[in-house]
């Protein structure tokens, strides 16, 4: 599990006792999200440029399928 996902939930409650403007708390909280959400997409990033650099390897042993 990454570190941004065990984060997410304390954050958030840190944000509920510190902001008192609900309207300013839902602000951080979704800025918290987008951040979880960009954290992830860069990892799956990285996984398919790993994937795309095996596949065009021109040792057969590397670029041939593999188990998901």
């Amino acid at each position: 599990m990454p570190l941004i996902e065990t984060l997410i939930g304390p954050i958030a409650s840190i944000i509920d006792k510190v902001i008192p403007d609900p309207e300013a708390r839902r602000k951080a909280k979704l800025e918290l999200l987008e951040l979880q959400g960009s954290q992830e997409l860069k990892t799956i990033e990285t996984r398919l440029s790993a994937i795309v650099a095996e596949a065009n390897s021109a040792d057969p042993w590397t670029s041939r399928a593999r188990p998901s």
